[in-house]
């Protein structure tokens, strides 16, 4: 991949007889924009342009705009010797046969001019993490939310060409903000591909994955990739006692009942949903295709005089008990065992050395190993070792379990796949300590231990840990803004805030919310050599607020489409509102519905509450945001006490 090249944040529209291109420059944000209109043409100055362009920056690119702009690079003749009229109508079934997939793709290897598409690169083409810039704009908190001024195919008139303009720009803005949130993805895959010859430009991290290992799987065979890449094990009836490893074995009469059943299990991969559900040790633990976990009533776990929170969890732990087990796709043999040794102490080695941009690439390679046994688009596809290692990998973390409960007194009060946390008393630490020691040299799996100070915990997948020396994980709905990937839905990011202060600084919800406007910069300083770097909480003023909606296709009730009603003078006023749409409950304002095709109408938010629309925000901490904060603090309120029933006066006891 070449570093050198000029490249330009790029957006085009089409409409009936409209046609525009705008785009900024990355280096300098020098700004173009090029229309083909009966009142514009634009087409000398475009094509020449286009012909001294040597890469793009868009959204969804590779899909839409570059192909529109392919067309026009292999007809150049015909773009510039035919009427606007004709151009415009040749442009627009182009644009219609893309949309309507009825043109073949461009492949990257026939453009003329490098994509990176941040689409791609996201893996936003995955059904499971489709989204939209608008949607992203929402998320990252862009001040202009603005929806496609004219209804597709729309007939654009002289007088409307800059509205379209002005939108066309504001894509071209939201997408360099994308760009620049993006960065470590893009310099990793410019390290990639130079490392590895391969054109890792616009791959998802599976795709990255993939190809280096069928690189490495290709020089260490000898095959070459078209030779094993239709390789599938398609091996679905399985039998537990043959998946189960010889080196499992439990003490106590709960956990040897759930070995002797499930060695006498069949299962079928295709169709048949794996769940046992065991106790021990008066915690219920679940199984599943894919890892253990507690199941227990939320709770607040924090260390005490008599009692340490510890936790351990495996470095690596599916691809360890890989290489421990000898478990692999049957149809690429014990060599891709080998590769996975390498890659791993190569990491390592990197990790040594300070070189991140290795280390990190030689990661997303070996997690995408254990991940694309269950693709059935990989060489790597085989259901049943993937199977071997998650049956396994549950047994022996109860084993361990097991070991360190019976040898150190500790209870067990969350397990999640790959570690689990204890309450250990103070007297039995060593025992704990050494009981863990014992069980590492029998799974050969590096034990990675921390200590908790605090656990606010509603299930595995939602919590607040609080560690030794002040660092915090989080994780679902107690996640901060900051920390969701920008695809989800990240509305009302105060409550999280305000709990988060609450949980670890004490600080009451009602101070944090109704406050927030006045915060310019953060909460929770963060220090480097006694100077401000950072805030470990940002504050974005109203934006924290805001909740973002967009609207969908229903299989059963159709398309729907948003509706805010308000009354004005005793009359109702109906607006239909765009596609993707954010909003703040405040003291004033309307009523926001969905509503769908059948006729179908539900309410966005309860009756009692009213809703202001905020598509464009001017300045984020303007103090007369008639915010509701109630229902904020209400919602933070309903959060907490999902953990802690009596607020913060119960502590969960586990002996």
């Amino acid at each position: 991949m070449d570093d050198s090249r000029d490249l330009w944040i790029v957006d085009v529209e089409q409409f009936a007889n409209f046609h525009s291109l705008c785009a900024i420059r990355l280096s300098t944000k020098e700004r173009r924009d090029f229309v083909i209109h009966e009142s514009r043409d634009d087409r000398i100055k475009y094509l020449a342009w286009l012909k001294n362009c040597e890469g793009w920056i868009t959204f969804n690119g590779i899909h839409y705009d570059y192909p529109l702009i392919h067309h026009i690079l292999e007809n150049k003749s015909f773009f510039i010797n035919n009427s606007i009229d004709k151009v415009v109508k040749w442009l627009k079934r182009k644009s219609d046969n893309i949309i309507n997939r009825v043109d073949p793709p461009v492949w990257e290897s026939e453009s003329h001019i490098l994509q990176y598409d941040l689409f791609k690169i996201n893996h936003y083409d995955r059904p499971q993490k489709s989204c939209s810039l608008k949607w992203l704009e929402f998320s990252l908190k862009w001040n202009n939310l603005e929806d496609l001024p004219f209804a597709p195919g729309s007939v654009i008139e002289a007088g409307d060409i800059q509205k379209i303009v002005d939108y066309n720009y504001n894509d071209v803005e939201a997408t360099l903000m994308f760009w620049n949130y993006c960065s470590k993805a893009i310099e990793l895959r410019k390290n990639i591909s130079a490392t590895y010859n391969i054109n890792a430009t616009n791959m998802s991290d599976t795709s990255i994955g993939k190809n280096i290992l069928a690189r490495y799987y290709s020089d260490f065979t000898g095959i070459e990739y078209d030779k094993f890449k239709d390789y599938r094990d398609t091996t679905y009836i399985v039998k537990l006692r043959d998946v189960i490893s010889n080196k499992i074995s439990f003490d106590t009469p709960e956990l040897q009942s759930l070995l002797r059943e499930l060695k006498n299990s069949d299962i079928n991969l295709l169709n048949t949903k794996f769940h046992k559900l065991v106790e021990f040790d008066g915690v219920k633990y679940e199984m599943g295709k894919g890892g253990l976990h507690t199941k227990m009533p939320a709770g607040v776990f924090e260390e005490s005089e008599d009692s340490l929170i510890v936790d351990m969890d495996y470095a690596s732990y599916y691809p360890g008990l890989m290489l421990f087990l000898k478990i692999y796709p049957p149809q690429l043999g014990i060599e891709i065992l080998n590769i996975l040794k390498i890659l791993t102490e190569q990491r390592l080695e990197a990790k040594a050395n300070g070189d991140k941009s290795t280390a990190d690439s030689l990661k997303l390679t070996i997690n995408s190993l254990f991940g694309l046994m269950g693709s059935k688009h990989s060489f790597m596809y085989s259901p049943q070792s993937l199977l071997k290692v998650t049956i396994n990998g549950q047994l022996f973390l109860l084993m361990f379990i097991e070991k360190i409960t019976k040898e150190s007194g500790a209870k067990c009060f969350y397990a999640n796949t790959d570690g689990s946390s204890f309450i250990v008393n103070k007297d039995r630490v060593q025992d704990f300590y050494k009981a863990a020691k014992e069980f590492e040299q029998v799974l050969d799996i590096k034990q990675e231990f921390d200590r908790y100070e605090k656990c606010f915990i509603r299930d595995v997948n939602n919590y607040i840990i609080v560690k030794k020396g002040g660092s915090i994980k989080r994780k679902g709905a107690f996640e901060l803004p900051s920390d969701q990937l920008p695809h989800k839905n990240n509305s009302k990011g105060i409550v999280s805030i305000a709990v988060d202060r609450y949980v670890v600084d004490g600080i009451p919800v009602e101070q944090t919310i109704k406050n927030h406007l006045s915060i310019r910069n953060g909460y929770r300083p963060v220090y480097d050599d006694n100077k401000l770097v950072s805030y470990e909480i940002p504050a974005n003023g109203i934006y924290d607020f805001l909740i973002g909606i967009k609207a969908k296709r229903s299989p059963k009730r159709g398309r729907s489409k948003y509706i805010l009603k308000t009354i004005n003078k005793g009359y109702i006023k109906e607006e239909e509102l765009q596609k993707v749409n954010r909003f703040y409950i405040s003291n004033t304002g309307g009523k926001i519905i969905k509503t769908y095709n059948d006729g179908t109408n539900q309410l966005v938010v309860a009756n009692r509450v009213k809703e202001n629309v905020l598509n464009k925000v001017h300045d984020p901490y303007d103090q007369s945001y008639d915010i509701d904060y109630s229902w904020y603090i209400k919602e933070a309120d309903k959060l907490i006490k999902e953990v802690d029933k009596n607020y913060k006066n119960q502590k969960l006891s586990l002996f």
